[in-house]
């Protein structure tokens, strides 16, 4: 907790970065030596490959990344100029595929999770909660330089895409002044029709949020999950931080872009499990329709700890929505602890920019917070967003809840940890800081002229460059 007479952030925080950059150089000595152990087979013949691949016996469920289709994919998603395949293979398959001109890579199946409360998390709580804690304000916009007699930019005309466990789309924070949704649409890939991998409601074309939630209950009593609300918590919590409206505590839990839009895409089950061929259908979708809805930003808190050089094929299509269609893609670093080389996927993407958690009550990198750099030794996270105790908007069902009965505020709100946290905080200063560049410049930014804001406003642990501990540091929105 803050105390008064304090010294300011920036002396506190680099006076504990020092401390876990001594420790991280020590270990990445060692460390570099087991990664590049490690790393080396992810090339093969000049291409990427899954390194749990190389060993295995019998046939298995593999994607293969190629500039075009296989005739014998079970299923295949296309990213512009490259597809991706899911086939069953045997290991000289996986051989045979990496000396084809045309295949990049080739990946085995990963399951994505949604972060449970980890016991990282827990344990740093613990550590860490020695005073109580202030919840009467809101640090993760006092971090972030949100506050009321600053901020002049929040989000206006700008729209962000939450690809997670749905949304309590139910929830005060989701109206604006006028008990209007700012939810555009929501896309469910936990169900199916005879014609499309996923269902949708577009509140301009399918009708209300009542209407929504009627259909969704006939979902639930035949099918026994909801297609659309959010059952886990974290989509919603991952939501509010970015643009609830605060309607539910009179404005001050509102999220940092509170006037911006969103898409939200679930492709997550109530449990916070998923599968590289639900995440790749969400993106996929993103790909295809997300420049018809507006969207600018796309935010990803979720992912898995495997060594990736950024050519699996989930970190590639995240890539590739910036590449082919001008989305910012944000994603959670990883929860793995203060260790080199932890960075999951698929922040690990070429341009996808990954979030480290800042403790804004301790003034500190929090412990739980992977580091990089990458196995391919590229300086990742990117930049750092507010990470503990975050305090945004409760789902009615919520299975962390139940979990974590202690981390509930009241009825409306409760407080998560993770990079999964720190990741929407970061994505809703973009959500600003496009509004504010549109605003002065009358287009939209790119990423050059992104980490170029990233780097002139922020609060800097590490004054002289970017690093693999604090990236770029805390960005600011603009004034």
């Amino acid at each position: 907790m803050r105390r008064e007479g304090s010294s300011s952030l920036e002396e506190r925080s680099r006076s504990y970065y020092f401390k876990v950059l001594a420790l991280a150089l020590a270990l990445t000595i060692t460390a570099a030596i087991i990664v590049q152990a490690s790393a080396a087979p992810l090339a093969f013949n000049g291409k990427h490959v899954d390194p749990r691949l190389l060993g295995f016996l019998g046939k298995r469920t593999v994607y293969v990344v190629s500039s075009k289709p296989l005739k014998n994919a079970i299923k295949k998603w296309v990213f512009g100029d490259i597809y991706i395949s899911k086939i069953v293979a045997t290991r000289d398959d996986v051989f045979n595929l990496l000396k084809k001109p045309y295949v990049l890579s080739v990946w085995g199946e990963i399951g994505f999770k949604a972060p449970d409360p980890f016991d990282k998390i827990k344990d740093y709580l613990k550590a860490n909660n020695g005073e109580e804690k202030d919840f009467s304000k809101d640090y993760k916009r006092i971090l972030h330089k949100a506050t009321d007699d600053v901020q002049k930019y929040f989000g206006r005309g700008v729209t962000v895409a939450v690809v997670d466990t749905g949304i309590d789309y139910l929830h005060p924070d989701f109206f604006d002044e006028n008990n209007r949704t700012i939810i555009k649409v929501i896309v469910s890939f936990i169900y199916v029709t005879n014609k499309t991998n996923y269902i949708y409601w577009d509140f301009k074309v399918n009708g209300t949020v009542d209407e929504l939630y009627s259909f969704d209950k006939t979902l639930y009593e035949e099918y026994g999950e909801y297609g659309f609300m959010d059952e886990n918590g974290h989509g919603t919590h991952v939501a509010g931080i970015i643009a609830g409206t605060g309607r539910a505590s009179n404005g001050l839990y509102r999220g940092i872009a509170y006037g911006a839009k969103l898409v939200v895409l679930k492709a997550f089950h109530r449990d916070g499990s998923s599968s590289t061929e639900l995440v790749l259908n969400a993106l996929e979708w993103l790909y295809k329709y997300g420049v018809d809805y507006g969207v600018d930003v796309a935010n990803l808190s979720w992912g898995i700890s495997e060594a990736s050089d950024g050519y699996d094929p989930v970190s590639l299509a995240a890539s590739k929505l910036y590449t082919d269609k001008g989305m910012f893609v944000v994603a959670a670093a990883g929860n793995e602890g203060n260790f080199p080389t932890t960075i999951i996927i698929p922040a690990v993407g070429h341009y996808v920019l990954a979030v480290g958690a800042f403790d804004p009550y301790e003034e500190k990198i929090a412990d739980f917070s992977s580091l990089g750099p990458t196995v391919d030794f590229r300086v990742k996270p990117d930049v750092l967003g507010a990470g503990v105790d975050i305090i945004a908007p409760k789902s009615r069902y919520n299975e962390i809840a139940k979990l974590v009965p202690e981390w509930v505020i009241n009825s409306y709100y409760m407080r998560m940890s993770g990079t999964s946290m720190a990741a929407p905080c970061v994505s809703a200063v973009i959500a600003c800081y496009i509004e504010y560049y549109e605003f002065w410049k009358g287009r939209k930014p790119t990423l050059e002229n992104l980490l170029s804001y990233f780097e002139n406003n922020n609060i800097r642990l590490n004054a002289l460059f970017k690093d693999f501990i604090s990236g770029w540091g805390i960005p600011l929105v603009p004034e």
